[in-house]
């Protein structure tokens, strides 16, 4: 088990990145080897687990649904549902959970369960498919010394079991401290030091760092970070990272890497068939010339060696590829297991049905109680009466993406985890955010707008009356989800989507004549999925009415809309859905709003 040491800004959470293949900028300088060979896309995801420093979990399951939910989505489908419960009751009494099974996470402001609880759950979820490798990155943050104690001895037992640790840690106490066997110590991102956490390192820093002879109470840990933090301050971190690559101990390090990496190649040729030997011929080969290159550099050699390290020790910084072929379960599985595990458990969820329901609801009733039986006076008066109905009911749905905004915004950093652990695709999140959402306002909006609808005897056709609204709602709900999605935070998003809803309801033809408005303002009007949504709804209530006029002109003409139009510019407000959803899918897939 190692334990990866620095100052703060040191690049400890960089180098597991650069391990994990999980840094999103930068570049990288040499290259990673697992077992002697460069890892996959497939290979990281499946045989490496990674803990992040901060809690991202869903709030709304208990902590045996949250590691079912996960083995669910990153185990193979083929293995059957009671394996894979039987793999998650294991875990829970491995990681001292089983008490809390049965409790709901809860949120940050709002737990169900103890801090040290919340990490022992972060680190099942990373060891849901028993990973080769572990990376935890300061997995005590933020907790007291009880909990960080207790965290810090599952996580030794984990290495007693064959897991091979990596853990970047901040300020360990000497229990902590002396529960690892290697320690592996930065300063401004160079490797100063790699080797035995014990006497080997108080032997090396006080010979290369000039540190005092730690006295008895001294916890070893502070006291190396103060010799090399000194020393990065004084601005000989470059000399450190130079004496360490002179060192003996780089040059045992270097050998022993070596002799590891020839003794998998010579397991893997033992066990392999004649086809096996074949397909390795060539990834053998590099891993030969690399083995040699790393004998060559020697104590004295300058040239860059396998860890992603130059000559001076500086850590490169990776710049991974998304490769979209590394999921282990179907698209439409993803979707199914979200939608078990989440969207059922919302709708079980009062904080979460409530105010989208209330909303609508309580939308209905006040223009029940202003528009009542207005429907069927056709007169010029109740002319802008009846159209501003209209207008309202499309105007509800559109504004309505104000409350489906923060959805993805505060789930970021949760979707981010689950992508990079290779849960789901981006497309499988976007249906499930966008099912989640529709599924329950389907019969919700049929209902509120049959009241509306038959309260106010409107006229035309129920059914496109309703649709049109809940298309509306749809595209609401789809462009507050782009904007989330493409923009750096909730603080960007929200006056983004602000300046959209205005221009859409200023321009949609309601406030300002289409025929009235600047020739330069023409594309708001074409652009405008209210404009079509609102423009459905006039033509449902008055191509029967052509005797109702207004300026001297028909009702729908006056507004600019042709009787017979109705179905058809339905049509395009769904064409609008289905291209917020796509733009939404293309940022969820590439857009790079946080960088690692």
């Amino acid at each position: 088990m190692t334990a990866v040491m620095g100052p703060s800004g040191s690049g400890k959470t960089t180098f597991l990145d650069v391990l994990a293949g999980r840094k999103s900028s930068g570049s990288l300088e040499g290259t990673i080897r697992y077992g002697g060979l460069p890892p996959s896309r497939r290979l990281l995801r499946r045989a490496t687990g990674y803990v992040e420093q901060f809690d991202t979990l869903v709030d709304c399951l208990s902590c045996r649904e949250m590691l079912l939910y996960t083995a669910q989505l990153k185990r193979p489908r083929s293995e059957s549902f009671a394996a894979k419960q039987a793999a998650v009751s294991q875990l829970l009494d491995k990681l001292g959970l089983a008490g809390c099974a049965s409790s709901t996470i809860g949120s940050p402001l709002k737990r169900a369960i103890s801090g040290g609880q919340a990490k022992r759950l972060n680190i099942g979820i990373a060891l849901i498919t028993d990973p080769r490798v572990l990376f935890l990155d300061e997995p005590t943050s933020g907790l007291d010394s009880f909990t960080a104690h207790e965290v810090m001895r599952v996580v030794a037992g984990l290495a007693a079991d064959g897991t091979t640790i990596a853990t970047s840690i901040h300020s360990p106490s000497s229990y902590c401290f002396g529960l690892f066997d290697r320690l592996l110590l930065l300063l401004g991102g160079r490797l100063v030091y790699l080797g035995g956490a014990g006497d080997a390192a108080i032997a090396y820093f006080m010979a290369t760092c000039g540190a005092r002879q730690p006295r008895v109470g001294d916890n070893l840990a502070e006291w190396m970070l103060e010799a090399v933090t000194q020393a990065g301050r004084d601005g000989s971190a470059g000399s450190l990272a130079h004496a360490y690559h002179k060192s003996q101990q780089h040059r045992a390090n270097l050998d022993q890497m070596v002799a590891l990496c020839e003794e998998q190649l010579q397991r893997r040729a033992r066990s392999a068939t004649l086809q096996e030997l074949s397909a390795l011929t060539a990834a053998e080969a590099a891993t030969a010339a690399a083995l040699q290159t790393i004998s060559s550099c020697g104590s004295g050699g300058g040239g860059n060696w396998e860890c992603g390290c130059d000559g001076d020790g500086r850590l490169g910084v990776s710049s991974c590829c998304l490769d979209c072929n590394t999921y282990v379960t179907p698209a439409w599985w993803g979707l199914k297991v979200l939608l078990q595990y989440r969207t059922l458990r919302n709708y079980r969820t009062l904080m979460y049905v409530l105010p989208r329901l209330l909303e609508k609801l309580l939308f209905a009733a006040v223009l029940l109680s202003l528009y009542w039986g207005k429907g069927t006076d056709f007169s010029t008066l109740n002319i802008p009466v009846l159209s501003s109905l209209l207008f309202l009911m499309v105007l509800a749905p559109i504004c309505a993406a104000m409350m489906y905004l923060p959805s993805i915004g505060m789930e970021r950093a949760l979707y981010i985890r689950e992508r990079n652990d290779g849960l789901y695709r981006p497309v499988t999140y976007l249906l499930f955010k966008l099912f989640d959402e529709l599924l329950m306002m389907a019969p919700v909006t049929a209902a509120t707008t049959a009241a509306v609808f038959y309260a106010c005897k409107l006229q035309g056709s129920y059914l496109l009356f309703w649709l049109v609204q809940y298309a509306t709602l749809a595209n609401g709900t789809a462009l507050a989800y782009f904007l989330a999605s493409v923009s750096p935070g909730l603080m960007v998003a929200m006056p983004l989507l602000s300046f959209v809803l205005i221009v859409s309801l200023v321009c949609c033809g309601f406030m300002i004549r289409v025929a009235a408005m600047p020739a330069c303002w023409s594309w708001a009007v074409k652009a405008n999925v209210v404009h079509y949504s609102w423009g459905a709804l006039m033509i449902n209530q008055y191509e029967g009415h052509k005797q109702s006029r207004l300026g001297g002109l028909n009702v729908l003409s006056y507004f600019g809309f042709a009787a017979g139009d109705a179905w058809g510019l339905l049509l395009v407000v769904v064409g609008f859905f289905f291209g917020w959803s796509f733009l939404t899918w293309l940022a969820l897939a590439y857009a790079r709003n946080y960088k690692r």
